[in-house]
């Protein structure tokens, strides 16, 4: 309850002026719908995110993750290690050896990260409709950065490229060499000056700015 109540002040100063979005994978899938209340979204970054979900990609997950699955949830919210094991084989483009991923460390990573309400996000994964008819992509009035990794094989990298056409192509797609579904982790330094480079640019491109900083 008291981190709830520490957001609160920081809700209130973003209701009065402009911020800029940012999702990662999932995190990012209502990124392109910004809007309601508060204050003004400026730019908008979309990194590894699936924001044309078809019954097609999940056939192509399974077919990439290889036999025995059940269903694409059964290995992004885990319940055996051997579903983390291919979790993490799938997310990473080096992922650690098994030798170093004993059943027991990958079982505590379960319990910590995917036990509670899993039912309810099995649900929630698979009620997700964004990029299908009942809630399609249309392009947006800000300026967007797409951040890929080029080795993800959760989404692979020519999802960047559709997402960025389903944004009349205006989106930048910027792919970082080397990584897999979290560049974010696996190259911090180059995921992190993509980021700031464009929300700087973003921000001296904007008369209002003044080239002042908020």
């Amino acid at each position: 309850m008291g981190a709830s109540l520490s957001l609160v002040p920081l809700l209130d100063y973003l209701a009065r002026r402009e911020f800029a979005a940012a999702g990662l994978s999932p995190g990012a899938v209502t990124l392109p719908y910004p809007g309601g209340g508060g204050g003004e979204v400026g730019p908008v970054v979309i990194a590894s995110s699936d924001l044309l979900k078809t019954a097609a990609d999940d056939s192509g997950f399974l077919k990439r993750a290889g036999e025995g699955w059940s269903g694409v949830e059964e290995i992004l919210l885990p319940a055996e290690p051997a579903a983390m094991r291919k979790l993490m084989e799938l997310a990473a483009y080096r992922p650690p050896p098994a030798a170093l991923t004993p059943d027991f460390i990958l079982r505590d990573f379960i319990q910590k990260l995917f036990t509670e309400n899993r039912e309810q996000l099995i649900q929630l994964f698979k009620g997700i409709t964004v990029g299908t008819d009942k809630f399609p992509v249309t392009p947006i009035s800000q300026e967007v950065l797409i951040i890929w990794g080029e080795q993800d094989q959760l989404f692979p990298l020519e999802k960047a490229y559709a997402v960025q056409r389903s944004l009349d192509g205006k989106a930048r797609v910027e792919v970082i060499s080397k990584t897999g579904h979290a560049p974010q982790l696996e190259d911090p330094t180059r995921f992190n000056k993509i980021l700031l480079d464009f929300l700087l640019a973003t921000h001296k491109a904007d008369p209002s700015s003044n080239g002042t900083s908020q």
